[in-house]
């Protein structure tokens, strides 16, 4: 179906080509997915089930990577043909206009307007409406976070280690590439119905810009906190809660303020996340769908009960419970803060419950539910304590029951991105992450008897998904992990902080 006039003039303007040549494969289940050299030199990803793109064979895909050409003193590629209609009046540079003085913000926006010089949001499933729209939408969140991230290049630079440690532009374009590449998939994801479009509704618009004047001013906090590598700096607030914690929970992940032990934190939190990933953590986190409509095929839950751990503000459970609209759900985290704040969140869904707990010690009975999952969770948790999680995630499931979870890259998993598996922790107060990505999830998965381990990556995560063991579980006792040292003995100068 071709969109009018009009609809192409508006999203041809809004396209963008990322590099000049082809790029690493990233992994996908257990293989890798092969990047074909269509014409003009341009790549040509392979989609689902080693499907091509429809437009492989006709020239280099609009959105994909592009061909360039460089001329004499050029610092940026200039595409071979032009995509504006002769109708459309579009303004093209080989470079930025002049930029702000500070190095770092100018190098930064020269890098990012290439990326959204050229951008046309066509999904995969050429021809869907619903697609077009989603991938749409998906081009302005993502618009929207690079912009506002800008600005924190400013703020957080203080607290930044040295320059030689930072990626450089090739590093960056790869990133942006697998960015686009989630984008298309959440759409195409959107447009084949594994989740309803109504999951890119915004969220409190109103609310958006007052959040965002917030984050600006807490960034200053945060990059004093990152510069003195102060990981245990918390408000009275936030104190009260820590006696009831276990102890590698006592801390600023992030650097954040007040950890996740504050109703501020808590309202901040999801819209830090998407400036961090530019737009794309919302489809990393819908990655878990696909393999759970895979296990419940066309299901729209009635009578199944899911429970999710870690679930933070409630956003990945706020996609589940539209997917599926019928089903019971259980948000279960450590933070009493960010348990009420999710409370609030998805109070529009009844079927939804929020309740405080430790998933290393669940309180439910063996064999209670239909499905476990879990989203950025255990990148956080010390090895032994990711161990706990798995046995009573196997315990609480009903026989051949679905466990699945969004977290992290570990090495190896897209080894174009392993750079910044070791930037992250560098700048980001993670103290667990190191042991994480060296560690691959998937055989704790095995040793924990789940069955039918599958991986796929999308950006930054991956999502691994499993069955549980036919077979009903017996009760683990857990001895309690809350005490005045670290479970795993990492000491604090041993982080990766």
């Amino acid at each position: 179906m071709e969109t009018s006039l009009n609809a192409r003039v508006r999203w041809d303007c809004f396209r963008f080509v990322m590099v000049d040549r082809p790029l690493p494969s990233p992994r996908v289940g257990a293989r890798r997915v092969p990047l074909q050299i269509g014409p003009a030199g341009s790549a040509l990803e392979s989609g689902p089930a080693g499907r091509t793109h429809p437009d492989a064979t006709s020239g280099p895909r609009r959105g994909s990577l592009a061909s360039t050409e460089l001329g004499p003193g050029s610092r940026s590629g200039r595409l071979l043909s032009s995509s504006c209609p002769p109708e459309a009046r579009c303004v093209r540079s080989d470079r930025m206009p002049s930029s702000p003085t500070d190095p770092a913000l100018a190098s930064a926006a020269r890098l990012f307007g290439r990326a959204f010089r050229e951008f046309d949001p066509r999904p995969w499933s050429a021809g869907s409406p619903i697609s077009t729209l989603a991938l749409g939408v998906h081009s302005l969140r993502s618009g929207l976070f690079f912009a506002e991230g800008l600005p924190l290049l400013l703020t957080q630079r203080p607290g930044m280690r040295r320059a030689a440690s930072r990626p450089g532009p090739d590093s960056v374009r790869v990133l942006l590439s697998r960015l686009r590449e989630i984008l298309e998939r959440d759409a195409d994801r959107i447009g084949r119905g594994v989740a309803p479009l109504s999951v890119l509704l915004p969220r409190d618009p109103l609310h958006h810009g007052i959040r965002l004047l917030r984050i600006l001013a807490d960034s200053l906090s945060v990059s004093a906190r990152r510069k003195n590598r102060h990981s245990r700096d918390f408000g009275s607030t936030a104190r009260a809660w820590l006696d009831d914690l276990p102890a590698y929970y006592r801390r600023n992940f992030h650097y954040q303020t007040d950890g996740y032990l504050s109703a501020r934190s808590a309202d901040l939190y999801e819209h830090q996340v998407e400036i961090l990933f530019r737009g794309g953590a919302d489809a990393m986190r819908r990655l878990i769908l696909e393999p759970m409509k895979d296990h419940f095929g066309d299901h729209d839950g009635h009578g199944l009960h899911f429970l999710e751990l870690g679930s933070g503000t409630g956003s990945a459970s706020r996609s589940v419970a539209r997917a599926f609209p019928r089903a019971k759900i259980t948000c279960l985290d450590l933070s009493y803060p960010y348990t009420n704040h999710a409370r609030r969140q998805l109070a529009a869904f009844p079927r939804v419950e929020c309740v405080q707990g430790d998933a290393a010690s669940l309180d439910f009975a063996a064999d209670r539910f239909d499905a476990v999952y879990s989203v950025f969770l255990f990148h956080e948790l010390p090895l032994s304590v990711r161990e706990l999680v798995l046995d009573e995630a196997q315990r609480v499931l009903r026989p051949a029951g679905f466990f699945g979870f969004v977290d992290s890259l570990q090495k190896g998993d897209d080894e174009a991105l392993d750079w910044a598996l070791d930037f992250f922790p560098r700048e980001f107060h993670e103290p667990y992450y190191a042991h994480y990505v060296s560690h691959p999830m998937e055989d704790l998965l095995e040793e924990a008897g789940f069955e039918d381990i599958r991986s796929e990556t999308g950006y930054l995560a991956k999502c691994v998904s499993a069955r549980a063991r036919t077979m009903p579980a017996t009760r683990i006792d857990t001895p309690p992990i809350a005490g005045p040292e670290d479970p795993t003995g990492i000491r604090d100068d041993q982080s990766a902080e």
